[in-house]
Parts: C-alpha cells; structure tokens; sequence
C-alpha cells in the first residue's frame, strides 16, 4: 500500500510541474547501466592497481592491460566507452543517474565485503 501511495504521490508532484523534455539517450551511446558497469569495474582496476603499486612497488603499466581485458570481456571499445563519456558529460542529469548508480553499487558492494571479513573474523 504504502509503494502505491509513494507512486501516485510522485506521479501527482511530477504531473504538476512544468513540462520538461526528456533527454534520449542515443543508440551509439552506452546505456545508463552499462555506463555504471564498466565504471565500477574501472573504479576497482584502479584500487587493485594502486594497491599493488603501493604494496609491492610494482610501477608497470598493468593497469592498460587491466582495462583491455575488461573491454574486451564486456564488448566494448574503449572508443565507445570515451565517446559515451563525453556525451553524458554534456548531459549533466543523465549523468548524475551514472554516478548515483555508481556510488550505489560501490556502496553496496562495500558492505558485502564488511559482512563476508566480519563472517571470516567470528569463526
């Protein structure tokens, strides 16, 4: 009941403000959640590299092999993934939904990870 209440009230706070066109994302353009993927999966290749270059010293370039491999394993090009940067980047709204997704993703895969070391510490 209470979903339904929350969906009609936004519906009615929506419906009563001023028309606004919606933004469409284009076909050559990554879409929101693929944006959110990669740039996550991005946002951990670089913890894991500087990690490994303050921990061990290693100052190769692994990191270009790292996104390769990723681009690779999703299908996509880094071409596609710059150029859909850039366009979101143009398109603040659309790319604020990308960095909430973002946030929420990392914050979420955060506390997986706290639950899984507070599991492996009570044993």
């Amino acid at each position: 009941m209470k979903k339904y209440l929350s969906l009609v009230l936004i519906l009615a706070f929506i419906s009563c403000g001023p028309e606004k066109v919606e933004v469409v994302i284009p076909d050559d353009v990554l879409s929101i959640e693929e944006m959110i993927d990669m740039t996550v999966e991005m946002a951990i290749i670089d913890g894991t590299y500087s990690s490994q270059v303050v921990l061990k010293g290693n100052k190769g370039n692994k990191k270009k092999s790292y996104y390769k491999s990723l681009f690779k394993d999703k299908g996509i090009s880094q071409e596609a993934y710059t150029d859909s940067y850039d366009w979101y980047s143009k398109h603040p709204k659309k790319f604020f939904e990308v960095y909430e997704g973002i946030i929420s993703t990392l914050e979420k895969q955060q506390k997986e990870i706290k639950k899984e070391a507070a599991a492996q510490l009570s044993k």
